[in-house]
């Protein structure tokens, strides 16, 4: 007599295979370790700044700091999660094509300004594409009617774009991260990513008083401030951020 299966059996069966699938191509895909050095190509921007990029054939999303749209660059893996991986940029081999030197000594491991070696307008442009693509990716909207409602950004004076914070949230802390050379680091993947084409900036935390903003990640280490960009001119007359 031949034997009828339940569509209750057929779902089970569907299930199995897909679970083998799965694992077939999770075990096919090639492990990230800390402090490992990939060569990657950023393809955009995600939130914050930090630049996405796709690694090996199984693109694996790595989040890398310092990486900007369109740039071919080397990057140390600093944290592996459950489906993608973060790290920081160590050089760039192929900048973007509106890259600039950033402005301020301490870019890169600030992170006050993620984008300060990205031209002003290229800026705007990129973090325009960012919302449109929440808008498709999160709001499930058509791709086509919001690019048709796109508006150009409002760019800032040339004078305004930077100086224009009056207020600014200072810390002092017993921990405080100093810059090395190479040598003296202790940290292989460094602490961030420098300006365009750089190494990232090497350091350690030393003890000792300082007072500046937090380094990015942490609540009790600070990083002295020789310079800061972003705020008024009479913070230099006040003397509150550099010593």
């Amino acid at each position: 007599r031949q034997l009828q299966l339940g569509p209750g059996h057929l779902q089970r069966k569907q299930h199995a295979g897909l679970q083998q699938q799965q694992q077939q191509q999770h075990n096919q895909t090639p492990v990230l370790h800390v402090g490992e050095q990939v060569q990657v190509t950023c393809v955009r921007l995600g939130t914050g700044g930090v630049g996405v990029c796709l690694w090996g054939a199984s693109r694996l999303v790595l989040l890398i700091q310092g990486a900007l749209p369109g740039e071919l660059l080397t990057a140390c893996i600093t944290a592996v999660k459950k489906g993608y991986a973060e790290g920081v940029k160590l050089a760039t081999i192929t900048p973007h094509h509106s890259a600039v030197e950033a402005r301020c000594s301490h870019f890169g491991t600030c992170g006050g300004c993620t984008l300060q070696s990205l031209q002003y307008m290229s800026q705007l442009q990129h973090k325009v594409e960012y919302v449109q693509q929440l808008f498709v990716r999160i709001g499930k909207l058509s791709a086509d009617d919001v690019a048709a409602a796109r508006k150009e950004p409002a760019a800032a004076l040339p004078e305004l774009q930077y100086r224009y914070r009056n207020k600014i949230q200072l810390a002092f802390s017993t921990k405080v991260w100093r810059k090395t050379t190479n040598s003296d680091s202790d940290d292989s993947c460094g602490s961030a990513a420098g300006s365009t084409g750089e190494a990232v900036h090497q350091g350690r935390v030393v003890d000792g008083w300082g007072l500046g903003f937090y380094l990015p990640g942490s609540n009790s280490v600070v990083m002295p401030l020789q310079e800061c960009h972003l705020v008024v001119s009479a913070y230099y007359r006040l003397g509150l951020c550099w010593p």
